[in-house]
């Protein structure tokens, strides 16, 4: 069991005025769609098609909704539970695709750090996310994330879980991750929030945008 937050944290909302609802959903452009129902429908629609390309790597959108799955599934096996803040800090790789669905297949919250980002900004988005997970590879473009790991588990202790693709370095590795399948929770409410967005941060340390 997760017992890291109270009932005390602050809760994601975006509420959205009733006529703005009304008039979007009567003009056709919210459908009530879902990032884990867009999946779902792509994987069964077009199974055999590629739907991820990235170096020597390639995934069909069947084998990308497996991937979600399994990766979703081993995240709530850890301890996380549907509703969680997961920083992500993944650049241009396979894995953001997959980490990144396999937390909407899970429920969970991805809040978004760029690779560039160092110690200062990815504590301060876990400390103001109220996050206790992060989500990096080892090493991109010649920088330890793994010990970037360290560094922000000892300046926000909430932090309590780390996954790593690549040498996990003592941490769990993205690939070992592992779960039931049945434990995922349902299609979430379509109106709720879905990740977490930095701002441009130009004046400062970014804000996280809903």
């Amino acid at each position: 069991m997760n017992t890291s937050f109270s009932s005390s944290r602050v809760p994601l909302r975006q509420v959205w005025p009733p006529a703005l609802v009304s008039r979007y959903r009567a003009a056709g452009h919210w459908r009530g769609e879902t990032f884990p129902g867009f999946l779902r429908e792509r994987a069964e629609r077009f199974a055999g098609d590629i739907a991820v390309v990235g170096g020597d790597t390639r995934l069909t959108y069947a084998q990308l909704w497996q991937e979600a799955g399994r990766i979703g599934a081993g995240l709530l096996a850890q301890g996380l539970i549907p509703g969680d803040r997961v920083v992500v800090q993944l650049g241009n790789v396979p894995e953001f695709v997959t980490v990144v669905c396999g937390l909407f297949r899970a429920g969970l919250i991805p809040v978004y750090a760029l690779p560039a980002h160092r110690l200062t900004e990815v504590a301060h988005f876990a400390r103001k996310a109220e996050a206790n997970a992060y989500i990096a590879a080892s090493s991109y473009e010649g920088f330890d994330y793994s010990t970037l790991a360290r560094e922000l588990q000892a300046q926000v202790p909430d932090v309590q879980h780390v996954i790593i693709a690549g040498d996990a370095a003592g941490f769990t590795a993205l690939a070992v991750l592992a779960g039931d399948l049945e434990q995922l929770p349902p299609d979430p409410d379509p109106q709720s929030v879905a990740f977490l967005q930095i701002s441009g941060g130009s004046t400062g340390l970014s804000k996280l945008i809903p």
